[in-house]
């Protein structure tokens, strides 16, 4: 995971603002830490399956997602 800080200069496309610039918007707007979350895919053959780095590295976010998630919930009781 990364910051708006740490993907400043980071293009989308070439006619898109910067990540960081994104990333710094949906912050203010909602108010919380806003992180991007990249997984580089192994193919992108139409109709492939994922990798098993993938599955992996999905398994992982939604591990961490969730820890994350159970920490802020238990911090607003």
């Amino acid at each position: 995971m990364a910051r708006s800080d740490e993907v400043s200069g980071l293009m989308m496309g070439t006619h898109a603002p910067p990540l960081s610039v994104l990333m710094s918007l949906l912050a203010e707007e909602a108010g919380a830490d806003v992180y991007l979350v990249a997984v580089q895919v192994a193919s992108t053959e139409l109709g492939g399956t994922m990798s098993q780095e993938a599955r992996a590295a999905a398994s992982k976010l939604v591990e961490e997602l969730s820890r994350l998630m159970g920490e802020s919930n238990d911090d607003a009781v």
